[in-house]
């Protein structure tokens, strides 16, 4: 048990605790529990919080592992953030009547908490609340909480229903996400806006109804399920558990569970950004009264190979294709006698090997329309060809001796060449070739690039389009695709806020030193990305930039750079030293939380401010800075071993 000389208490608030057992009683008359105060304490296994107690800091028992069991009397008016974040054992917690918030990841990481109370007078939950409390399986949200915020139970996956009360107005972006057990979700009438990701990979829900109140739908919204529309509702329709715009022109979200052919009524003038991400349909047809189709509408299909559209419409979502899926895409269509320019131009660019693919696949049709696409003047007509096998067998022998006596080499070769010089970017392209690539948008005389349409993986950003410069990236220009490799030309001085977020499959970026702005989450779980230099010219990395870029071994930050916002390098797992720069001012909250293998951060005297758990999770590490600075202070303040330097 604790004694009162193990406490250091300054006006009522304590601040530090030096002793070494595991159960802890506070003494009487402290007033708050200061910032980080049992940060990283693994020994501590239960705490009793005196009446009186107003206030619970931030971080204050963060990264307690062995935590069990916690108190908390009436008294406590406010929990900060981070609070009771990675107390993995903690099973239960009661939240006294007088908190009116729970803040950012107060509870995130609590792996085995089971039971959590939330008084009726608390009003909003924060972003990453319960952040991966999988143990939980029920949870009551009080009828006065006005929003939920991003992530608040991110996989809860044990979480099995959940009703939003009629006083929130706002589910965040992926509050529910990844909670696999939720099979029952009731949302009330007063909710207007359902975020991005709100609902997606909760695997067991099959059926989601909208309520009236309900205006604004972002993408992804909701897994593979049924939804039920209100009929007041003055936004939104569904029919056949798919979700339409009121008057059945936009088709917004279609998650088909199963493989399948899916044909697009007639009336439908639009398909949504992400209308079909992900689903399993392996064949559409797109009827000609669609006239636009959102980025990314069809992204992760990989199982769709057979389209039948206008060749308008065809060639749009040609271009959303990844090569791979485009060569399928061409075959069915030869089964079925099309051919189109897209079609044609793949074709002619890969004669080799569409002739081995159409000769296997023994098609009768596939054949004779593929012979179309090839025929020369001189050699006659197709049915004139076709006349001379008796049977398909001889077919077969006629396309390879087609083959062999019409295409030479440098034929073959031709069109595929000129077509990669002009995709990576040497020749210079028309604004109306640059639209085929990206979404481009002029605002206030400067031009920005705010999508990407092309699926090839290799992408060249150019700083002049047409005489125009190219003055940034846009936000989530680029969010969840697939590319692997982006070539930014010297000249664009702005990435936005998500604009890589999610890229997955990023291992190269090339960032120019005419950059000077990198926003919030640009580059948010590019976990294959393994290097980056920040250009002399950015002064502020923003808020989580490179979070979860887990393969990220080699960060240079330019001289230029004073502040990095929060979690800036969180969870970059790889990372096993940084050197910040010389006139750098400030270092965010969680800026290298969970770096693991980070084992030297050297830090300029000019750092005057570090945010809490700014190191929390990098238990090899050591920071190397001038004696007397801020940066030694902070060290010795949290257990950080020390290097003069």
């Amino acid at each position: 048990m604790s004694n009162a000389s193990e406490f250091i208490i300054e006006n009522g608030v304590l601040t530090k605790y030096k002793g070494k057992v595991g159960d802890v009683v506070i003494p009487d008359g402290v007033k708050e529990i200061g910032e980080r105060t049992f940060h990283g304490r693994r020994s501590l296994v239960s705490v009793v919080i005196p009446d009186g107690v107003e206030k619970i800091g931030d971080g204050a028992f963060n990264d307690c592992a062995s935590l069990t069991s916690i108190v908390i009397p009436d008294s406590v008016k406010i929990i900060g953030d981070y609070a009771f974040y990675g107390c993995e054992s903690l099973t239960s917690v009661v939240i006294p009547d007088g908190v009116t918030s729970i803040g950012e990841d107060v509870f995130s990481y609590c792996s085995n908490l089971t039971s959590v109370t939330i008084p009726d007078g608390v009003t909003s939950i924060g972003g990453g609340a319960f952040d991966h409390c999988k143990s939980l399986t029920n949870i009551t949200i009080p009828n006065n909480v006005t929003e939920i915020y991003d992530a608040a139970f991110f996989y809860c996956e044990n979480l099995k229903s959940v009703t939003i009360p009629e006083s929130v107005t706002r589910i965040g972006n992926e509050a529910f996400r990844y909670c696999e057990g939720l099979t029952n979700v009731i949302i009330s009438d007063g909710v207007t806006e359902i975020g991005e990701y709100a609902f997606r990979g909760c695997k067991k829900l099959t059926c989601i109804t909208i309520p009236k109140s309900v205006t604004t739908i972002l993408p992804n919204a909701f897994p593979f399920c049924t939804i039920e529309v209100s009929a007041d509702n003055p936004a939104f329709s569904s029919e056949n558990g798919i979700l339409y715009g009121k008057d059945h022109t936009k088709l917004v979200f279609c998650w088909e569970r199963d493989p399948g052919y899916f044909t697009v009524p007639d009336g439908v003038t639009e398909i949504c950004e992400e209308a079909f991400g992900s689903t399993n349909i392996t064949g559409i047809t797109i009827p000609p009264s669609v006239t636009k189709i959102g980025m990314n509408a069809f992204y992760c299909c990989e199982r769709l190979t057979d389209i039948t559209a206008p060749e308008e419409i065809f060639a749009e979502v040609w271009e959303l294709f990844q090569p791979d899926q485009r060569n399928e895409v061409a075959l069915n269509s030869l089964r079925k006698g099309v051919t189109n320019r897209p079609l044609k131009e793949l074709i002619r660019r890969k004669k080799e090997m569409f002739f081995d693919r159409v000769i296997a696949i023994d098609d009768a049709c596939a054949m004779e329309t593929f012979i179309s696409v090839f025929r020369k003047p001189d050699v006659g007509t197709v049915d004139e060809y076709l006349k001379k096998a008796e049977n398909r067998v001889n077919v077969k022998a006629f396309l390879l001796d087609y083959k062999a006596k019409h295409f030479s080499a440098s034929e073959l070769g031709e069109y595929y060449d000129d077509r990669t010089e002009k995709e990576l970017g040497f020749k210079e392209k028309t604004l109306a070739e640059w639209r085929k690539i990206f979404k481009i948008s002029d605002k206030d005389g400067k031009r920005y690039i705010t999508g990407y349409k092309s699926s090839e993986k290799t992408v060249f950003i150019p700083a002049n389009i047409e005489g125009v410069p190219v003055f940034g990236i846009g936000d989530k220009a680029f969010e969840d695709l697939w590319v692997e490799s982006v070539n930014i030309e010297r000249g664009i001085k702005s990435i936005g806020s998500d604009t890589f977020f999610g890229c997955s499959n990023l291992t190269s970026v090339t960032v120019p030193d005419s950059v000077t702005s990198i926003g919030h989450t640009a580059f948010y779980n590019c976990a294959k990305l393994t290097s980056v230099t920040v250009p002399g010219g950015v002064t502020n990395i923003g808020l989580m930039a490179f979070f979860g870029c887990a393969g990220l071994t080699d960060v240079t930050i330019g001289s230029g750079v004073t502040s990095i916002g929060s979690g800036a390098f969180e969870g970059c797992t790889s990372l096993t030293s940084v050197t910040i720069p010389d006139g750098a001012t400030s270092m965010g909250s969680s800026v290298f939380n969970g770096c693991a293998n980070l084992k030297d951060v050297t830090i300029p005297g000019s750092v005057t401010s570090i945010g809490i758990l700014a190191f929390s999770g990098c238990p090899n590490l050591t920071i190397s800075a001038a004696p007397g600075s801020y940066a030694e202070e902070y060290a010795k303040k949290n257990n950080i071993p020390f290097k003069a330097v």
